[in-house]
């Protein structure tokens, strides 16, 4: 028995249709649940767009926790993900419960966060971070207890406006992680993190400052660096792109 024509046709149209659905299907909720999108670094949409875009209540609650998590509005973070969690019937990752804990602890309501991280402890007790919080449970107590002061003060010709974190040192220059470059609104165009270096005495005097190197800094983010004893090789963070696909390396 063989097929006509007009019906392999038919077929053939429903068989693309409905294994694009499933794709589109699939991609969505990898967007809503992977932990490691960079879709926060774009603008914060509002309840009304995302709405408007067909999206259900949880999933828009998800999406606003997230990128105001990510940039750290945690005020904001916490009310999306009070809203989130507040549904019994929607069931979410643990790390919402870790995510809105930490967004509690930063905006200095201890008592719940503990609560929260109690619950992600839980549902996760082989947690490297759940751990953390079980062995030391009064964290808060330890580090409010006086302890030797210091005074911290900006490197004059180094320390920007920006981040300026992660140091290492060179050849005996310090070599550091900075975002001094970083344009928040043209993210498309310039580098996110790059690495700096500058001369810097015993007495903590600096000198010039200058690119680390011109052929690891890149339009990805490159951070963290360590070297080896002898000053050969380097080791350090970037994610890169691929075809125009952001990969982690």
């Amino acid at each position: 028995m063989s097929i006509k024509p007009t019906y392999l046709i038919i077929l053939l149209i429903f068989i693309t249709w409905g294994s694009s659905c499933f794709s589109q299907g699939k991609n969505k909720k990898a967007e809503t649940d992977n932990f490691d999108h960079y879709a926060y670094m774009q603008d914060i949409e509002s309840y009304a767009s995302l709405l408007e875009k067909g999206y259900d209540e949880a999933t828009i609650h998800k999406k606003l926790g997230n990128a105001n998590y990510h940039s750290a509005n945690y005020d904001v973070a916490t009310f999306w993900y009070e809203k989130l969690l507040e549904n019994d019937e929607v069931a979410v990752s643990p790390d919402y419960l870790y995510r809105y804990a930490l967004a509690l602890k930063s905006i200095k309501r201890y008592e719940e966060s503990d609560i929260w991280m109690e619950k992600f402890q839980k549902i996760k007790n082989n947690d490297t971070r759940a751990n953390l919080f079980t062995s030391n449970p009064d964290y808060l107590k330890e580090i409010q207890i006086p302890k030797e002061q210091y005074t911290i003060e900006n490197l004059n010709g180094i320390n920007s406006k920006e981040s300026d974190f992660a140091p290492s040192y060179y050849n005996g220059n310090l070599v550091f992680t900075t975002s001094r470059d970083l344009d928040v609104q043209k993210y498309s165009k310039l580098p996110y993190l790059n690495l700096y270096q500058s001369e810097i005495s015993e007495e903590g005097k600096t000198g010039q400052l200058s690119v680390l190197s011109e052929v690891l800094n890149s339009k990805a983010n490159e951070s963290s660096t360590f070297f080896s004893k002898d000053g050969e090789t380097v080791y350090f963070t970037r994610n890169n792109f691929s075809k125009k696909i952001i990969q982690k390396r």
